[in-house]
């Protein structure tokens, strides 16, 4: 089961953030980190232009995660990872301090070493497990619009389909109004046509007050 980061923090910001273990060893030595290029330790242990301004642009928060990292390396690593264009979507700036909280207590909880593998491989297990849930979050959001449009598309057709009997009625009753022989001299309106007159008038006016037509 993965654990969450969630569990590794007192406060939940970031929660919907999940880890895996730590690879083996030997995996660690097969991983691509073997060949990933040495990071040098006197380019990332100050703040550097470059860095004060990934700060000023919110790209990345180098002061809360380098109060986790010990290592310049760790840092560097982070950084690399955390500004991807893959995975900066992902990992917001207000949000990569924790994560690397995070990352640092379960390395501690685990007995894992922090090492390169160990930071790579949750970071992306993280973001993935972010990216999954917009995209169920998404799925669900599409589903009720498409619920939605349906029942109002329903309702629409059965107030229109009713409109057009009403019309077709009103039609009868005024041609039989005009063929009224002279023999009747009145004719009054039912209590029941009243009414229905006045229900279709509020019925009307609901709809309109609610596109607010002018």
């Amino acid at each position: 089961m993965p654990l969450r980061v969630a569990d590794n923090l007192e406060s939940p910001a970031l929660s919907g953030y999940s880890l895996l273990k730590a690879p083996s060893l030997e995996s660690a030595k097969n991983s691509v980190l073997v060949k990933e290029k040495k990071l040098v330790p006197s380019k990332v242990g100050k703040m550097s232009a470059s860095t004060f301004e990934e700060k000023a642009k919110g790209e990345f928060d180098h002061e809360g995660v380098s109060e986790h990292f010990k290592s310049p390396q760790q840092v560097a690593l982070f950084r690399d990872l955390a500004t991807r264009p893959g995975i900066r979507p992902y990992l917001p700036f207000n949000k990569q301090a924790a994560l690397a909280k995070a990352l640092v207590n379960l390395a501690n909880k685990t007995g894992a070493e922090l090492c390169g593998a160990f930071i790579r491989h949750n970071v992306y297990s993280a973001v993935l497990d972010v990216r999954k849930q917009e995209f169920g979050a998404e799925k669900l959001a599409e589903k009720i619009r498409k619920d939605w449009s349906a029942r109002m598309r329903k309702h629409q057709d059965e107030f229109s389909r009713h409109a057009r009997e009403m019309l077709k009625a009103a039609d009868h009753l005024v041609e039989q109004q005009k063929r009224r022989p002279k023999v009747i001299t009145s004719c009054y309106a039912s209590v029941e046509l009243r009414k229905a007159i006045d229900d279709v008038e509020r019925a009307v006016a609901l709809v309109r007050k609610t596109w607010r037509e002018p």
